[in-house]
C-alpha cells in the first residue's frame, strides 16, 4: 500500500482500524449468536432437569472479548512493526526475489 501513495502513519492506522472492526464484529456475532444459541440450550436442560440453573456468563464473555481485542491490535502492531524497517524500494525488491 505504501507503493502507490500510502503514508506509514496511514498504513499504521489503517492495520489497527482493521484489528479493531474484526474484533468488534466478531464479538458483536458471538454475542448475538452465542447467546441465543446458550439461551435455547439452557431452557432445554431446565425442561428435562429441574435443578439446572441457568447463568450468562458475562464475565467470561467480557474477558474473552477482551483478550481477542488485545490480541488482534497487538498482533498486528507487533507485525508492522517487524515489516516497517527499511525504505519501501527495498522491501519492494526483497518480495520480488
Amino acid at each position: 500500500m505504501e507503493s502507490i501513495g500510502l503514508t506509514g502513519k496511514q498504513l499504521r492506522k489503517m492495520l489497527l482500524l482493521e484489528g479493531v472492526m474484526f474484533s468488534s464484529g466478531i464479538t458483536v456475532l458471538t454475542g448475538i449468536l452465542g447467546s441465543g444459541m446458550f439461551y435455547i440450550i439452557g431452557n432445554m436442560m431446565k425442561a428435562r432437569m429441574g435443578y439446572f440453573a441457568f447463568r450468562f456468563p458475562i464475565a467470561e464473555f467480557a474477558a474473552c472479548a477482551v483478550l481477542l481485542f488485545t490480541s488482534c491490535v497487538l498482533i498486528v502492531y507487533i507485525l508492522y512493526r517487524k515489516y516497517d524497517k527499511g525504505s519501501v524500494a527495498q522491501r519492494l525488491r526483497v518480495y520480488e526475489d
